[in-house]
């Protein structure tokens, strides 16, 4: 049995970017329920970044309110980290964007490291409005495994319901 990694990345949700080490959470391969919020961000993606592209400005600047996490393979080569980047563009081939926090244990990497990924590699989405993250599949399912004020923290900043209603789902 293998393992993801989740780094409770709690600085970036809550409007800053996290420096330090934060905490681990490590969820079996075969989770279904963190399986399933993963599935659903992906599903979703393709209208996350609709929103992205309607946001974008002429200059192609990173955009602060968008943020990703990543699924990485480990210094084992087997097991994975999933971690949070922002800002990130679209490329040619996937994506470009910044480490948002200090990896567990991706060798070489650290807070403010540019990755390249793929979609293949996208676990989870984070969408920031009036204060409020859309997204966070992956972070819901994450709460009753987190000290008690941080989840009450995070409930409090994660939206209702995963996507803003206008976007039709």
């Amino acid at each position: 049995m293998f393992f993801k990694t989740m780094l409770v990345t709690v600085a970036l949700l809550l409007g800053g970017f996290a420096h330090a080490q934060d905490e681990v959470i490590n969820y079996s391969d075969s989770d279904t329920e963190m399986n399933a919020a993963i599935a659903q961000a992906r599903e979703t993606f393709p209208l996350f970044m609709l929103q992205y592209y309607r946001e974008a400005d002429d200059t192609g600047a990173f955009l602060d309110a968008f943020s990703v996490k990543v699924e990485m393979l480990t210094s084992d080569g087997v097991t994975t980290e999933i971690i949070w980047v922002s800002p990130f563009i679209e490329t040619e081939t996937g994506f470009l964007g910044l480490l948002a926090n200090d990896p567990d244990d991706l060798p070489g990497l650290a807070y403010g490291s540019e990755i390249e990924f793929t979609f293949d590699q996208i676990a989870d989405w984070s969408y920031v409005r009036d204060g409020r993250g859309f997204g966070n599949f992956t972070t819901r399912v994450m709460l009753p495994d987190i000290d008690p004020d941080l989840a009450q923290e995070l409930k409090d900043y994660l939206s209702e319901v995963p996507l803003p209603a206008e976007w039709g789902l």
